[in-house]
């Protein structure tokens, strides 16, 4: 059921047309929160693994970003998109590593050692 919902919120957002209005910028969210969960669940093993999936999404996003205002006149929203899109991404791999994934348990020590000789 997750897969599903995964897979039509990502069907949706390719139908949405670039301007600097609340569906445009809900889409870049969600696509990005989307990107971040599937990166964190693929590496879900990782103790980073949520930094992983946003660092991987606000970069993925960044490119897209960069590349647009290379090759268009309007320079207006990239900004805008960038940061609705590291939202998402915030969102997707926060909401996937401590809603969706298993805790990672590690063998660490702390405490304190106290000894004495006699």
């Amino acid at each position: 059921m997750k897969k599903l919902i995964c897979l039509w919120a990502v069907a949706l957002t390719g139908f949405a047309h670039a301007y600097d209005g609340a569906s445009s910028e809900l889409s870049h969210t969600a696509f990005s929160a989307v990107l971040a969960g599937a990166v964190t669940h693929a590496n879900r093993d990782l103790e980073n693994r949520a930094w992983i999936g946003f660092a991987v999404a606000t970069g993925a996003s960044a490119l897209h970003q960069a590349y647009q205002a290379a090759h268009s006149s309007s320079k207006s929203g990239s900004l805008l998109d960038f940061a609705s899109s590291a939202i998402g991404a915030a969102l997707g791999a926060w909401a996937t590593d401590t809603c969706i994934l298993t805790p990672i348990v590690q063998p660490r020590f702390t405490g304190l050692i106290i000894s004495r000789a006699f």
